[in-house]
């Protein structure tokens, strides 16, 4: 049994421990921390604050040989300190200044200057970077510390004079530095400046990697900088990078989702398809950028030179749903017949889909004709609660009841099916039926946050109806 002490600087508390369990764990603990990258100067995890007592030299194992536990013992300190404890901050630092044996240690000139940053005391960590460079080349991983404060502080021309320096020095800027630099031109909206910033430096000793040409090209497509994104991919491409599957699907969906730029999109899906193969995601992000931009035309022709070779229902439903949203109601159950033909099966949502615009498109009848037709195939629950809910809208409880009875049967309800029995229920003051609904839902799986959401206002609905 080993005795051991943490420190405190209040107290001390006595610990025991069994020798070999704490080796275990002081070896593992050192094992981490050579593989650690977010914090590489916090050492001896497991002997943090630890005075080796009289007697104990069982723990001397090969890391108490190499590190000096006092030293880790200053670090566990400091990496605690914050903005009030900055006094404390101070007094350790002269210290560490007087000692013979740390004077010199860089790792706790490190240590300090992260705490330094962390307490936002400025001319600290000024001093502190400049003591540091004084004396050593310093590593990527302060010049980032000091970067990041900067940016944190919004103190763009800090930090991008401090880039500079870090290349003038031949100190290689990570990805990680960059994602700093892209990540605040995001955060305030200024996604060309950025742009800009990668462009430069792809031209001098030190290019940026592909994860941040990647991140950028991103970046500019959700602030809707189509140009700026073109650009941006003109240059990885410059550099000899090759954009995977996923990733052109991000690029299509980008600029013609949410940039509604279509003509772009197509030219990028032509450039696409020389060098890689697209696939049903492909093709459905494509159709649903023509559909959403009521390019119904040009999506048809797309569609029609592609069926042949999809294979899941995917790209049926976008045609779909694009066609029945658009008032085509017509056409869309052309493709529904086309569809049955076809190798690829019609699966929920392609039956949810076609129900639900017949409905919208007050054509109940024949929704009503289509969902006996295909009721004995449905294997979810999807169909189910179109219906459910536009017999809900035509008043018909008793058949909505019925219904749902025989989802029951088939075990289909989902938390979405109740919640339509509910509302309605509450809409047609039927208070009896609806609190028997809620107690057979309430500790199951189905009660969800948004059933929940559901229940309450049917409950003040049929409270205000019985007033």
């Amino acid at each position: 049994m080993i005795r051991s002490v943490f420190t405190h600087p209040t107290r001390e508390i006595h610990v025991s421990c069994h020798h070999k369990t704490w080796s275990n764990h002081v070896s593992t603990q050192s094992r981490h921390q050579s593989e650690s990258t977010d914090r590489p100067f916090k050492v001896l995890d497991a002997l943090k604050e630890i005075k080796v007592l009289d007697g104990s030299t069982e723990i001397k194992n090969k890391w108490l040989m190499k590190k000096d536990v006092e030293r880790s013992r200053r670090i566990s300190i400091l990496e605690r300190a914050n903005t009030e404890d900055l006094a404390s901050v101070w007094q350790m630092e002269e210290d560490i200044a007087k000692s013979m044996r740390f004077r010199g240690d860089l790792i706790l000139k490190s240590v300090l200057l992260t705490t330094y940053i962390r307490c936002n005391s400025r001319k600290d960590v000024e001093r502190k970077f400049a003591e540091i460079k004084s004396e050593v080349k310093p590593s990527p991983r302060l010049w980032q510390h000091m970067i990041r404060y900067d940016l944190d502080a919004d103190n763009l021309a800090s930090a991008k004079s401090r880039l500079s320096e870090m290349i003038l020095l031949n100190v290689e800027p990570d990805g990680y530095t960059w994602d700093l630099f892209i990540s605040y031109y995001e955060r305030n909206r200024q996604m060309p400046e950025a742009f800009d910033l990668l462009s430069t430096a792809s031209q001098g000793l030190y290019q940026p990697p592909r994860s941040s040409w990647m991140k950028l090209l991103w970046a500019l497509g959700k602030s809707g900088h189509v140009t700026a994104q073109l650009k941006a991919l003109t240059n990885i491409k410059a550099m000899g990078i090759k954009l995977d599957l996923k990733e052109w699907h991000i690029l299509l969906d980008s600029i013609g989702n949410k940039s509604r730029r279509t003509d772009e999109m197509m030219v990028l899906y032509q450039e696409m398809i020389q060098t890689i193969k697209p696939d049903d995601t492909t093709w459905s992000t494509i159709l649903t950028a023509l559909g959403n931009n009521r390019e119904m035309e040009s999506m048809m022709k797309m569609f029609d030179s592609i069926k042949g070779e999809v294979t899941k229902p995917s790209c049926w439903n976008t045609v779909l749903n694009a066609l029945g949203k658009n008032g085509y109601v017509d056409e869309m159950l052309s493709v529904m017949r086309d569809m049955k033909n076809s190798p690829v099966h019609p699966d929920g949502i392609t039956w949810s889909t076609i129900l639900y615009e017949l409905a919208r498109a007050k054509r109940t009848d024949e929704m009503f004709r289509l969902f006996q037709e295909i009721a004995p195939s449905i294997k979810t629950s999807h169909p189910y609660n179109v219906v459910l809910q536009s017999l809900g809208q035509m008043g018909k409880l008793d058949v909505m009841i019925q219904l749902f009875q025989e989802m029951e049967r088939l075990k289909l309800p989902c938390s979405t099916s109740y919640g339509i029995l509910i509302q309605n229920l509450a809409n047609a003051n039927d208070r009896d039926e609806m609190e028997s609904r809620i107690r057979e839902v309430t500790g199951t799986q189905l009660m969800t946050e948004s059933l929940k959401k559901i229940i309450d206002k049917a409950r003040i609905v049929i409270q205000g109806k019985q007033e």
